[in-house]
């Protein structure tokens, strides 16, 4: 099932492209943080959305890797329909420059 991590994949870009406006470095202290735990730092208004999609990881690395009966039809076409949403959410939110 490929829709599954394409689906993820488009969020994740969403995601970064919000940390690379908003994000300033930081010195590293401690565990690496993921994109999910830095967004929601950055852009509180899409903690929700950065636990959704935290909480899809494992079975978008299982569905990457063949693990099929982890993900359904519905499975993956419920992720591009959330990841729709959440690009577009993104998208109104980026200055186009």
């Amino acid at each position: 099932m490929r829709r599954y991590p394409a689906a993820y994949l488009s969020a994740l870009r969403a995601a970064a492209a919000v940390l690379a406006l908003r994000a300033r470095p930081q010195p590293r202290r401690g565990a690496t943080r993921n994109v999910w735990d830095l967004l929601a730092g950055v852009a509180p208004e899409l903690g929700e959305w950065a636990s959704f999609f935290a909480s899809c990881s494992a079975t978008r690395a299982a569905a990457e890797v063949g693990i099929a009966r982890l993900v359904s039809r519905r499975d993956a076409d419920d992720l591009l329909r959330q990841s729709e949403q959440f690009v577009a959410l993104v998208a109104a939110g980026v200055p186009i420059r």
